[in-house]
């Protein structure tokens, strides 16, 4: 598996939600795509809210489910650009268990529940990762 620095000229197209102006051309301050084979599997990055607090998002493709544990692998080796926070929060889709799994072993605790809150109102669940010592302040 290649990563490799997210470009959303070149990237975006291949997860849904990457038209020109979504979320994936928002500015970034990390952001990387896993390919395989040069074909984008997940992208994922952080997008700066304001100072020392980000949103993370990462979109797959339906071939991200193949390589799951090569995904971890690249992710855990990622870990360290959380430092660079002291809060990053996350969406899940309700019905997503993959992704509600990978927040919480990336370290990502529960916040809470938005119902009727994704683009076509779908339940959305709010994770949070504090950096040590940090106490849940926005």
């Amino acid at each position: 598996m290649e990563c490799r620095p997210y470009d959303p000229s070149t990237d975006a197209s291949a997860f849904k939600g990457g038209e020109p102006g979504g979320v994936l051309w928002y500015p970034q301050v990390a952001a990387w795509t896993f390919c395989v084979q040069g074909i984008p599997v997940l992208a994922f990055g952080f997008r700066p809210l304001w100072e020392g607090v980000a949103f993370g998002w990462m979109e797959t493709t339906a071939d991200a489910q193949c390589y799951k544990m090569a995904i971890a692998r690249q992710l855990d080796r990622m870990r360290p650009v959380l430092h660079q926070f002291r809060r990053v929060e996350t969406l899940v889709y309700a019905d997503n268990l993959p992704a509600q799994r990978l927040n919480e072993w990336l370290g990502f605790q529960f916040c809470c529940r938005k119902v009727h809150y994704g683009p076509q109102g779908e339940t959305m669940l709010e994770y949070v990762w504090l950096k040590e010592g940090v106490a849940d302040a926005r």
